[in-house]
C-alpha cells in the first residue's frame, strides 16, 4: 500500500483556499512540535528549574521563533500571492486572446453571411435564367448541379448565422402553439414542383410549447430533407404525429416520417452530427440536421431517429421530437 507525504498530498490540492489552509496548519503543527521538543531538551539539558526559569527560557525562545515563523509565514503568502497574481494576469491574457478571436469569427461570419451570399444569389440568377432558356433536357440536367449546390451553400451559411444567433441569445422563448406550427408546414410543402407530396396529418388542437420562432425551422428541415431525400420517386408521403404523452411530467411527441429510402442502422447514430458527410440517398446530414438537434436541445427536448417500419430501415425513416408541454 502506498503512502502519502505531505508534499505530495499538498501538490494533489488544486483549490487554493485549501492549500492555504494545510499551510497554516502544516505551520501550526511544526511549531507546536518543535516547542514540545524545546521543552524536552530544556528539562534535559537544565535540570532543576524553577517555574520563573522555565517561563524566562520560553519567552527567550518565543521571541527568537516568532520572528521566524512570522517571516516563513510571510514568505509563504508572498509566494501564494505571486503565484495567484500569474494566474490572473494570465487569466486576463486568455480573456483578451479570446475577446479578439471571437471578433474574427464574428467578422468572418458577417462577411460570409452577406458578401458570399450576395455572390451566391447573383450566380442563382442566372443559373435560374439559363436554366429557364434552355430546351434541352441534358443542359437542364447539367445547369441544375451547380444550382442545386449554391442553394445549399446559401443555405449552409443560413444555418451558420442561426447558430451564431443561437448561442449569443438572440432568440427569445416565448409560448408557440404547435398544431398551427405544423397545420402552416404542412400548407407550405404540399406543393412542390416536380413532386407529388402527400402529408398526411391529424390536427391536435392546443398544444403550447416553450421556444421560438426557429422551433419553425426544426420541421421545416425534417420535412424538407424527407422531400429532398425521396430518390427518384415522384411521389412523396410524409406523416405528422402529434401526441401528448407523460412520463414523469407532460410533453409533446412529435413524428416526421417518410416512405424514401431510409438512414442505415451504422448511420442513425452520426446523421445529428455536426458535418456529417452528405449521401444523397439519405436525409443530408451536414450542418442542418446538427441545426435541428441544437434547436431541439435549447428548446430542453430531445430527438432522435429510427426505421418508420421497425428492423427495416429500407422502408423509410422516422424523426422523433419530444418538447415538454406547458399550459398557456
Amino acid at each position: 500500500m502506498k503512502r502519502w507525504s505531505f508534499v505530495e498530498v499538498f501538490n494533489k490540492v488544486g483549490n487554493r483556499n485549501i492549500r492555504l489552509v494545510l499551510s497554516l496548519i502544516f505551520i501550526l503543527l511544526a511549531t507546536g512540535i518543535l516547542m514540545a521538543l524545546y521543552e524536552m531538551a530544556l528539562v534535559v539539558i537544565v535540570p532543576g528549574l524553577t517555574v520563573w526559569q522555565s517561563i524566562l527560557y520560553d519567552i527567550v525562545f518565543t521571541s527568537i521563533m516568532a520572528p521566524l515563523v512570522a517571516l516563513f509565514i510571510l514568505l509563504k503568502f508572498e509566494m501564494l500571492y505571486g503565484k495567484i497574481s500569474k494566474e490572473i494576469e494570465d487569466r486576463k491574457r486568455a480573456e483578451e486572446a479570446l475577446k479578439v478571436a471571437k471578433h474574427q469569427v464574428e467578422l468572418y461570419l458577417d462577411l460570409m453571411g452577406h458578401d458570399i451570399n450576395n455572390l451566391n444569389q447573383i450566380a442563382l440568377g442566372y443559373l435560374e435564367l439559363a436554366n429557364s432558356m434552355v430546351k434541352d433536357d441534358e443542359v437542364k440536367v447539367l445547369i441544375k448541379k451547380p444550382l442545386d449546390a449554391i442553394q445549399n451553400s446559401s443555405k449552409l451559411i443560413e444555418n451558420v448565422r442561426k447558430l451564431q444567433k443561437l448561442e449569443a441569445g438572440d432568440f427569445k422563448i416565448d409560448v408557440i402553439e404547435l398544431n398551427s406550427l405544423l397545420v402552416e408546414l404542412r400548407n407550405q410543402y404540399l406543393n412542390v414542383p416536380d413532386k407529388n407530396v402527400i402529408i398526411d396529418y391529424a390536427p391536435f388542437q392546443d398544444c403550447y410549447v416553450m421556444a421560438n420562432g426557429l422551433l419553425k425551422d426544426v420541421f421545416s428541415n425534417l420535412i424538407g430533407n424527407a422531400i429532398k431525400h425521396s430518390g427518384p420517386s415522384k411521389s412523396v408521403w410524409i406523416g405528422l404525429g402529434l401526441e401528448l404523452y407523460k412520463n414523469g411530467r407532460e410533453y409533446y411527441k412529435v413524428t416526421v416520417e417518410d416512405n424514401g429510402p431510409g438512414i442505415p442502422d451504422v448511420q442513425k447514430k452520426n446523421v445529428l452530427e455536426r458535418f456529417q458527410d452528405e449521401n444523397p440517398k439519405t436525409h443530408g446530414t451536414g450542418l442542418g440536421l446538427y441545426l435541428v438537434k441544437t434547436l431541439v436541445n435549447s428548446f430542453n427536448g430531445s430527438i432522435h431517429v429510427e426505421d418508420r417500419v421497425p428492423g427495416d430501415h429500407t422502408k423509410g425513416t422516422r424523426f422523433v421530437v419530444i418538447l415538454p408541454a406547458i399550459d398557456k
